[in-house]
């Protein structure tokens, strides 16, 4: 690995404690990869997939995914107003996530000059507790604290057409997986306690 992934987010979390989208996470974390002096690019094409970030150092590349998960919140830092969006639908954000994480693996395993990460930020504790409800239709892609992710992973039967709309597809991760998720933000009020998942393919 390049450069320590986890020391360069919470570098990134005393400047930029929130996002309003996923979009505005991306370009900041550009910002301050640029900012060590490594050449990056955004929405890279490979093999027909798009990656979020890519990054090149000497003969070395990171790929890096990115997904942004929010609860409702509105807070003022610094002076500017942030009014985030409650997204909901959890098990489709877990599949989406757990997709990335198979999307970086073809491009990485037995590739010495590659190195992958996916990473989830979000405010919502249901993607980091273990569900209440042990057989919830996205058991398959939980991804609460200490889990270990990996096989054929797919809905079950009990799953809505409208659930699994565009993601019907069982999601085949190659590797094991432990989710242990991070600390990133907080501020005094609630649902405001930010965490993320990185985990590295």
């Amino acid at each position: 690995m390049m450069f320590n992934l986890e020391t360069l987010l919470e570098s990134l979390s005393s400047k930029r404690p929130l996002f309003r989208s996923e979009k505005d996470f991306q370009e900041s974390l550009l910002q301050i990869i640029r900012s060590k002096g490594l050449k990056c690019d955004a929405n890279k094409i490979i093999n027909d997939t798009k990656i979020d970030i890519s990054i090149e150092d000497g003969d070395k590349e990171m790929l890096v995914q990115l997904k942004h998960k929010t609860k409702k919140l509105s807070v003022t830092v610094d002076g500017s107003p942030f009014s985030l969006k409650n997204h909901g639908a959890q098990d489709q954000g877990r599949y989406d996530f757990l997709k990335d994480v198979k999307s970086l693996e073809p491009f990485i395993i037995d590739q010495k000059h590659r190195s992958g990460f996916s990473i989830l930020l979000t405010n919502d504790h249901r993607y980091w507790e273990k569900p209440i409800k042990p057989d919830s239709v996205d058991r398959d892609f939980q991804l609460y604290e200490g889990r270990k992710v990996s096989g054929k992973l797919q809905w079950r039967k009990e799953a809505s057409n409208g659930t699994k709309s565009g993601r019907e597809n069982a999601i085949d991760i190659k590797g094991i997986y432990e989710c242990r998720w991070k600390n990133y933000s907080q501020f005094p009020t609630q649902d405001s306690e930010f965490r993320y998942l990185c985990i590295e393919v």
